[in-house]
């Protein structure tokens, strides 16, 4: 009989954000339009290193951006994401992913083949 090694443990880990989602802190506190602005300045940066990387996140909305404690922002929630050059076999012709209050409308109408980094930044404008 051979050596049975003991199973793989597959696991990641992730920094604690803990100053909450961007729209349920904003509904707590009002915010200045220079702040919001800020924000948005800060994760559209975050959203164009993706891109640059090749990755379309695909669901940008105030609940996937945490602030932390001092008040800068994380965009989270990869889970509809893609990268550019390669369809992922979880998405397909015509079938709507994301959250429809922020979507582009090439992506309402589920055209995933129109689906690129301008999908992304109309997410970030539509705050």
């Amino acid at each position: 009989m051979g050596h049975q090694s003991a199973p793989e443990t597959v696991y990641f880990s992730m920094n604690l954000i803990a100053g909450g989602q961007l729209d349920a802190v904003a509904k707590r506190e009002p915010m200045s339009p220079r702040r919001a602005a800020e924000l948005i300045a800060r994760v559209a940066r975050t959203v164009h290193y993706a891109h640059e990387h090749g990755i379309l996140h695909r669901d940008i909305k105030p609940g996937n951006i945490l602030l932390d404690r001092e008040g800068e922002p994380h965009l989270t929630d990869f889970g509809l994401a893609r990268l550019v050059e390669s369809e992922s076999t979880v998405t397909r012709t015509l079938e709507v992913l994301g959250t429809p209050s922020y979507m582009a409308p090439e992506q309402a109408v589920g055209n995933n083949a129109a689906v690129s980094s301008v999908t992304d930044v109309y997410g970030l404008g539509a705050h």
